[in-house]
């Protein structure tokens, strides 16, 4: 989510449009079946971008919440043109008898994020950093 909002303020920057125009005038239309564009930097149109990123975590192996407890995080420009068959996706996968003590422990992972996240994924890499560091130190 913190990329497809970088990629929104990106697209968004004046100095971001300035590049595009110059990409854009230095090598005009382009042919997708040009060998040449797997070796080149492209840069999208910033009027045309859409930003559609849909990300699922699995709650309960991160923080405080029941087995099984899972989320979707939607951040979709064109969500309104999709949300019925996202809706009829979701509900084809989801239980017919949601199970409230799920719903529950997802509240309380929502408000323990709120609360402890930054320090919680502060300490993970902290730790991940340690880890990197032994493993290099013990070869």
């Amino acid at each position: 989510m913190g990329a497809a909002s970088a990629i929104r303020e990106m697209m968004r920057d004046p100095e971001y449009r300035k590049r595009y125009e110059k990409f854009k005038s230095e090598t005009g239309e382009l042919d997708p079946k040009n060998p040449r564009l797997l070796d080149m930097d492209l840069l999208p149109d910033p009027d045309k971008v859409r930003v559609r990123v849909y990300e699922s975590d699995s709650v309960h192996k991160s923080m405080s919440a029941l087995r099984q407890g899972s989320i979707i995080i939607v951040a979709d420009q064109d969500f309104h043109k999709v949300e019925a068959s996202f809706k009829e996706a979701f509900f084809t996968h989801t239980s017919t008898s949601p199970n409230q003590q799920i719903i529950a422990s997802l509240d309380v992972a929502r408000r323990q994020m709120e609360l402890e996240g930054y320090e919680l994924v502060s300490r993970a890499t902290q730790l991940a950093i340690e880890i990197r560091r032994e493993i290099i130190t013990t070869r």
